[in-house]
């Protein structure tokens, strides 16, 4: 592992930096003279083990470990004020103890002790809070450094925090029409001064007085913050879709941009569940607007599916209309609907399995020669039939239910479903090629599952010598 001795940053490659990298971090590093000399001297015993010190792996782990404490306290990085003094005696003691034999365990147990503060600069690094704020934040980040509830609701706090600025930040308001881009400035100003507060809070935590916050008012206001960052989003999404919606056919005319303009006119006052919902509904129908629209359904695979591709697409494009109605006349939508069309959505994901299974069909005479194929269509037939006519249910199937035939059938059929795949693909690809015995080598290795398709094969008699009533039985005893 090579690092660059000017990037702490590289250390958190995983494995163990070269010695000679450490060293040279911690001359350049800015911290008291008592730390450096003791840095200094566990980077010795790394580069020089000898019988009495630490194993230089030993040595070499503390090192790393310390380096990127020492970085994060030049940085003041999750440092409260006054804390810095404190925290390199801590590192000086640990290594002063680790680099003697008499007490080695107890300084590696001191050095090991400072890991979750390790960890914190490394989260709040990834945070990426401007300065000014990590100075706010200085409280919450000394909670955070334990191992009690307390640090858990103190990094839950900072997530939230942290993302709430980051969503935030990447709307676009230009590409809002005017009137909803004057009501997301002004939900952003509520941002603003809800961020404001937190950060006011932050600062009244960890406090012994009667008048501080408790650490839980910190963890509340983030996650409140990180909703209204949510319903700024919200709002940037719904404004975008709502053409498409309405040259779908969405009536009344303006009752979408009615519900969105009244939603954000709420938030831009107080927290409303309610408004929140309506701009989540009308993010998610177009959404799955767009979905439905870009889906081109395969004409073959179409037609192997009893036409159910193409009846997916629309039954989806139908549904977010009558739904989108729905908003636009001022009521609603129902949550389930659209959890049912989101369902079908998901389920297009099965196709290109489908269409495997279609093409070992039509092709299992010319794939036949292929030393590990299972056999001919009819054969076949019996293992693809019950997934194929599942996945056709589904596809039009807005009930709750919809997903059990097909958890069924991936319980009883999924590992030769996926053999049989495989086997496709790699057929396939050698038909694409040529059959010398280097192509058929080189084209088998990377396929998975490949001793199922073998046992596949060796299963296609015994399927077709039982009856409808020993079938289930045969292919049970196949998958144990």
């Amino acid at each position: 592992m090579v690092i660059d001795p000017q990037r702490v940053s590289d250390l958190r490659r995983g494995g163990l930096p070269p010695v000679a990298d450490l060293a040279a971090i911690v001359e350049r590093l800015k911290v008291s003279a008592v730390l450096r000399r003791q840095m200094q001297a566990l980077a010795e015993a790394a580069a020089t083990p000898r019988a009495d010190r630490p194993t230089q792996v030993d040595a070499t782990g503390a090192l790393a470990l310390v380096v990127e404490l020492a970085d994060g306290l030049e940085r003041n990085k999750a440092v409260a004020a006054g804390e810095r003094a404190a925290l390199e005696t801590r590192i000086a003691d640990g290594i002063a103890l680790f680099l003697d034999p008499r007490t080695v365990d107890a300084g590696a147990a001191r050095l090991s002790a400072m890991r979750n503060y390790r960890d914190l600069i490394r989260r709040v690094d990834t945070l990426a809070l401007p300065e000014q704020e990590l100075r706010q934040l200085s409280n919450v980040l000394k909670l955070a450094r334990g191992k009690d509830e307390t640090a858990v609701a103190m990094l839950r706090g900072l997530d939230a925090f942290a993302e709430a600025r980051a969503v935030a930040d990447g709307i676009d308001a230009g590409r809002l029409p005017a009137k909803l881009a004057r009501q997301l400035q002004g939900m952003r100003q509520r941002f603003e001064r809800q961020r404001l507060e937190v950060l006011r809070t932050a600062g009244e935590v960890g406090g012994s007085s009667v008048f501080d916050a408790p650490p839980t008012a910190f963890a509340r206001e983030a996650a409140e913050h990180l909703e209204m960052a949510n319903a700024l989003a919200a709002l940037a999404e719904a404004s975008e879709v709502m053409p498409t919606l309405e040259r779908a056919g969405v009536r009344p005319v303006g009752g979408l941009d009615r519900a969105v303009t009244g939603a954000a006119v709420a938030l831009t006052e107080r927290s409303d569940e309610a408004a929140l919902g309506v701009l989540n509904q009308v993010a998610a129908l177009g959404e799955l607007l767009e979905l439905a629209e870009a889906f081109e359904p395969d004409a073959e695979l179409d037609r192997f599916l009893g036409g159910r591709v193409s009846a997916s697409r629309d039954l989806v494009r139908q549904g977010v209309i009558e739904l989108g109605d729905e908003l636009a006349g001022g009521s609603p939508t129902n949550a389930d609907a659209v959890a049912a069309l989101r369902k079908i959505v998901a389920r297009w994901d099965r196709l290109a399995d489908a269409d495997l299974h279609r093409r070992a069909l039509e092709q299992s005479g010319r794939l036949a020669a292929w030393p590990d194929w299972p056999g001919d269509a009819e054969t076949l037939d019996l293992i693809v039939e019950p997934s194929r006519a599942a996945l056709a249910a589904a596809l039009v199937d807005l009930a709750p239910t919809g997903d059990a035939r097909l958890v069924q059938v991936d319980a009883e059929f999924g590992p030769m479903l996926a053999a049989l795949a495989n086997g496709v693909v790699a057929a396939e690809a050698v038909e694409a090629t040529d059959r010398t015995a280097a192509a058929v080598a080189g084209l088998r290795a990377p396929v998975t599952d490949w001793s199922d398709l073998r046992r596949l094969r060796a299963l296609v008699p015994y399927l077709e010598a039982a009856d409808d009533q020993q079938r289930p039985l045969v292919l049970r005893t196949w998958r144990e």
